[in-house]
């Protein structure tokens, strides 16, 4: 009997008291289950070699194996206890392309090619740059929309590779999610206004967007006997077909992409003058929807000439009347005190 009544009373209380049981669960699986804090791990390329350390969870570390160093790959450690490390190698690929630092590539890698710029650089080469080259081609202007990322070295160096070296990275193209859809969206430069356009809808077939990012570099070195520009990469991805721009009530648009550049900028070998200009007759623009800088300039000097003429003029007429009324009014050139006297002459007569 003392049993049972002990027993009853154990399902009594465990009863009355459910509620904090259920509580006290919740908060030791809320502790269990919480986020841990984000560390240091290391990133691979498909070759085994440690490019950055990125900071990750490492509970997520597990969901893209692919991602690890090969297995016959020996890759650069840089940390005794690797070994504990290793589970967390593999990381994910926007992750590890937003937040790693660049590989630096060895310039020296690059063939050497003569210089050639059509404003869509690709591929791997390299080339000496004259400040009239650097000027002409708009200090090597791209129409892909790049980002600087690094600038260091000495523009006193004696190398190029040692030279001070600004460096920039493609930040790819915003393509859409739709299987038959080839609409390749250029990127703006800033990341609040892509994010932005990555919010808006395809504006062909209304499907979502996505950022295909790219991993081409290109640097521009410095150095104390010149310029050197290197390209790293290809550009596996489209060029732009479309633009956002930003309407009235600021909301983006979609329209048609027009490249900046689209001159292929080539040296030519400079031409001979001949003697006597009137023999050859006047020199011709060759490209008819291209005017030449030279005209543009010629035709603004002679408009403000014609402005000067014409302000000139008008001051020259100003002025010949008023010695026409001075010539027809001769107390016009008395002082003011004489012209008093005369006025009062004339009123006492």
């Amino acid at each position: 009997m003392s049993d049972f009544l002990i027993f009853t009373l154990a399902i009594a209380l465990l009863l009355s008291n459910l509620h904090r049981i259920r509580w006290a669960i919740q908060l030791v699986w809320n502790y269990l289950s919480r986020p841990r804090a984000p560390r240091l791990v290391p990133y691979f390329d498909d070759d085994g070699n440690l490019i950055a350390m990125v900071r990750i969870r490492p509970d997520i570390a597990q969901d893209h194996p692919r991602l690890r160093p090969r297995a016959n790959s020996t890759p650069r450690a840089t940390n005794p206890d690797a070994n504990s490390q290793s589970e967390n190698h593999a990381v994910t690929d926007v992750i590890a392309k937003s937040n790693a630092i660049l590989p630096s590539r060895d310039p020296t890698s690059t063939s050497e090619i003569d210089f050639d710029w059509d404003f869509w650089p690709n591929g791997d080469f390299r080339f000496r740059v004259t400040a009239q080259q650097l000027h002409d081609t708009h200090q090597l202007a791209t129409n892909w929309v790049l980002e600087t990322i690094r600038s260091h070295g000495s523009p006193r160096a004696s190398t190029w590779q040692k030279g001070y070296e600004i460096r920039r990275r493609c930040l790819g193209t915003i393509e859409c999610h739709g299987k038959n859809c080839n609409m390749q969206l250029e990127p703006k430069s800033r990341s609040v206004e892509r994010v932005r356009q990555l919010k808006e809808r395809c504006g062909l077939c209304g499907e979502t967007l996505r950022l295909r990012q790219c991993d081409a570099q290109s640097s521009l070195f410095r150095f104390r006997d010149g310029l050197v520009f290197v390209h790293h990469g290809d550009h596996e991805h489209s060029r732009f077909s479309y633009c956002s721009e930003t309407q009235p009530d600021g909301s983006l648009a979609c329209v048609e992409y027009r490249p900046c550049y689209q001159v292929r900028y080539s040296p030519s070998p400079p031409s001979i003058a001949p003697e006597d200009p009137a023999a050859t007759g006047p020199l011709e623009n060759t490209d008819a929807s291209l005017p030449a800088q030279d005209e543009i300039v010629l035709e603004n000097q002679v408009k403000a000439i014609e402005q000067v003429h014409a302000l000139l003029t008008e001051f020259d007429d100003v002025d010949s009347e008023a010695l026409k009324e001075e010539a027809d009014d001769p107390e016009a050139n008395l002082p003011d005190e004489e012209q008093d006297e005369n006025a009062r002459g004339e009123a006492t007569l």
